[in-house]
C-alpha cells in the first residue's frame, strides 16, 4: 500500500544483468503535483530535515547520542510512526531499520534510514554525497567527477579518472586503498597519445585495415 512519501509500484522495469541493487517497487509520490505540471512552479531543493540531520551526524560522530536522537527521533515518531530510537537500536517488534543479513539496525543505521526518506529527492546528489561519506557505493562507483577531458587537453594536462574498473591489460593500473581501481595518469596520457597517432595516420590515408588507401 502506499505510505506518507512513496507508492507501491510493482516489479521493476531495470533489467537484472545490470544489478538488482538498482530495483525497487516502490516510487516517489512527494511531487506529484510539480510532476503533474509539468515540472513547473515551486520545487523543493534544500529542507530544514537536511540540516538536521547533518546535525545529528555531527552529534554522532562526537560521540553525543542523546543530541544525535533528538533529530532522529523527531521524524521517525511523527512521519514515520514508529516507536523512538534509544541508544541501543529500534524498540518495539518491527526492527526498523532491517540490514540485509535480517538483524536489527543499531543508532548509526537509523540515522542513514532516516534521513534517506527525508530527503528522497529533494536535492541533487544527496544520496551519493552521503553514500560517498557513509562508505556506502557500489564497488567501482566513482568518488567524484574528473576535470573533463576536452579541458584537460586544453590545459595541457594529462586524462585521469576516478571509479570504475579497467581491464588488467592496460599498462599502469593501480590500486587505491582508498577507493576502486583507478588509471595512473602516465598510462592514460601514453594510450590517449597513440590513439591519437592512429587517428592521425587515418585520417592521412596512411592506413586501412594495415594497408595503404586513397583519400580518394
Amino acid at each position: 500500500s502506499d505510505g506518507l512519501y512513496v507508492r507501491y509500484l510493482g516489479p521493476s522495469e531495470f533489467r537484472p544483468i545490470r544489478g538488482t541493487y538498482h530495483f525497487s517497487f516502490y516510487g516517489d509520490k512527494q511531487h506529484d503535483a510539480y510532476v503533474d505540471a509539468e515540472l513547473s512552479g515551486p520545487m523543493v531543493e534544500i529542507t530544514k530535515e537536511e540540516m538536521d540531520f547533518l546535525r545529528a551526524e555531527a552529534h554522532y560522530r562526537n560521540g553525543d547520542n542523546a543530541g544525535a536522537l533528538a533529530f532522529i527521533n523527531a521524524t521517525r515518531t511523527i512521519n514515520g510512526q514508529l516507536p523512538a530510537i534509544t541508544s541501543g537500536g529500534p524498540t518495539g517488534t518491527g526492527c526498523v531499520p532491517m540490514r540485509d543479513d535480517g538483524s536489527c539496525g543499531d543508532l548509526w543505521d537509523a540515522l542513514k534510514y532516516e534521513k534517506r526518506l527525508e530527503v528522497y529527492h529533494t536535492g541533487l546528489g544527496i544520496a551519493f554525497f552521503d553514500d560517498r561519506g557513509w562508505g556506502d557505493l557500489v564497488a567501482g562507483t566513482f568518488q567524484h567527477l574528473p576535470v573533463p577531458g576536452q579541458e584537460l587537453e586544453i590545459l595541457g594536462l594529462p586524462y585521469y579518472t576516478f571509479g570504475g574498473t579497467w581491464p588488467p591489460m592496460v599498462a599502469g593500473q593501480v590500486t587505491s586503498s582508498q577507493g576502486p581501481a583507478t588509471i595512473a595518469p602516465e598510462a592514460l596520457a601514453s594510450y590517449w597519445a597513440g590513439l591519437r597517432a592512429r587517428l592521425g595516420e587515418l585520417e592521412e590515408g596512411l592506413l586501412y585495415d594495415g594497408a595503404p588507401v586513397s583519400r580518394r
